[in-house]
């Protein structure tokens, strides 16, 4: 007969059972989270970035600081400017006067060669009080233009990509007063050197067509390829030559900024290759978008900018919605960067040829699925047939910057797989 101490028969019985319960308790939770850890460890570690890419940054991850964006939107529209860029007007020198001093002159300002801090510098001009030069000069809304530019780089973060500024004065400008921004100085806008390359025939064709024999060899079914992919040295080009892969390069860095742009909520308007300049470092050239007197910050729950009507665009570089609505989104951007790399690879040629200001606007109007035109001679036909879905007349088909950079970067990895890589250096080493 048991002893009082002794456990029960049904203690026995149930005894295992309640530790093998007590034991699923805690060994399943604990399974379930070693797997979710496996299943993200996996994910990071799959081909979602670019297999070439060996730097940190993802261009397809471009993202600001939470809250950034928005506080660049309110400043600017509350025309408040960053108070570590306002100076003494005493470090920023020119002479807006001095013919021979000036770089271009724009619609809401005139740029001329001066001195920030005793060093060369672009000095971005409105009218002064004690300047008569009336021709030069601009009216009271072109001035509020040139001092929201002013507010806009003030807060947006430095980008390889997008002219710096280094300094402003502003006060008292709605009086009238000085209203001058030091810029970063640069070699010329891209307009220039396609031109010139082109006048002087300085461009060097690095695309190839390759006979039945070849495309068999290399195992393509296109016949058009660059001269790196059928195994040629592709040499660098030099400072008053462009080859095929520095129009790639020049494609390539302009979506990045624009991009870069685009996550902080801010339209350019006007992109177009007088507003892109160009700086040589490094033996490459550095795009740097400018000229953000038509730039303006759209709200995040509308997605688009509305502009009052009467506003002067540029018909060549316009997109369909924005000439009959007046609404600007980042599509209405990639529409005119579309232009731009029309413009690239037919050294300065817009789609439109010779067409009037008023057949432009009648095609505008027209309602065609995109904007069609022949491809140009020195564009792949696969990178054409990419950049062609840029003038789309629906914006909700147009490709987003993001995407038209990963298809540069893939170009100018074919033709040029060095000259990307030094680019990449350049653009991304302090990243």
């Amino acid at each position: 007969m048991p002893s009082d101490d002794e456990p029960s028969f049904e203690a026995k019985l149930f005894r295992p059972i309640i530790l093998a319960g007590t034991l699923l308790l805690f060994v399943i939770p604990s399974l379930f989270t070693l797997a979710i850890f496996w299943n993200r460890k996996k994910i990071k570690s799959s081909s979602y970035f670019l297999p070439q890419k060996k730097f940190k940054r993802s261009i397809i991850d471009l993202k600001p600081i939470a809250g950034a964006a928005e506080t660049i939107v309110q400043n600017v529209q509350n025309q408040i400017i960053n108070p570590n860029y306002e100076v003494n007007s005493e470090r920023i020198k020119a002479d807006p006067s001095d013919e021979q001093q000036v770089l271009g002159r724009g619609c809401f300002g005139v740029v001329v060669k001066g001195t920030f801090d005793g060093k060369k510098a672009a000095i971005k001009c409105a009218k002064d009080v004690n300047i008569g030069y009336a021709e030069f000069w601009l009216d009271v809304r072109a001035r509020e233009s040139l001092y929201q530019e002013a507010c806009l780089l003030s807060f947006l973060p430095q980008n390889m990509n997008v002219l710096r500024l280094k300094g402003a004065v502003t006060k008292g400008w709605k009086e009238g007063g000085q209203l001058r921004m030091a810029l970063e100085l640069c070699d010329d806008n891209l307009q220039h050197i396609l031109l010139k390359v082109k006048s002087d025939k300085k461009f060097i064709n690095q695309l190839c067509h390759l006979s039945n024999e070849e495309a068999a060899k290399l195992k393509t079914a296109t016949k058009m390829v660059y001269q790196h992919e059928r195994g040629d040295v592709v040499k660098p080009s030099k400072s008053d030559q462009l080859t095929t892969s520095d129009l790639l390069s020049f494609g390539y860095q302009t979506s990045l900024g624009m991009q870069f742009l685009c996550s902080y909520q801010c339209l350019h308007r006007d992109l177009a290759p007088r507003n892109i300049l160009v700086k040589r470092i490094d033996d490459q050239w550095i795009v740097k978008i400018c000229d953000f007197g038509l730039a303006r910050q759209m709200e995040e729950s509308m997605n688009y900018y509305q502009q009052l009507r009467g506003a002067a665009q540029p018909a060549n570089w316009i997109s369909p919605e924005a000439f009959l609505s007046q609404k600007f989104s980042p599509a209405a951007d990639v529409w005119s960067y579309g232009i731009v790399l029309y413009e690239l690879f037919t050294l300065g040629t817009t789609p439109y040829g010779n067409k009037t200001r008023e057949e432009i606007e009648k095609e505008l109007k027209a309602e065609n699925e995109r904007l069609i035109t022949t491809r140009p001679e020195y564009c792949h036909e696969e990178l054409f047939n990419f950049f062609e879905n840029c003038w789309y007349y629906d914006s909700t088909r147009r490709p987003t910057f993001g995407t038209c950079a990963v298809q540069l970067e893939n170009h100018l990895q074919r033709a040029n797989p060095e000259q990307l890589q030094l680019l990449q250096k350049l653009l991304f080493m302090n990243e």
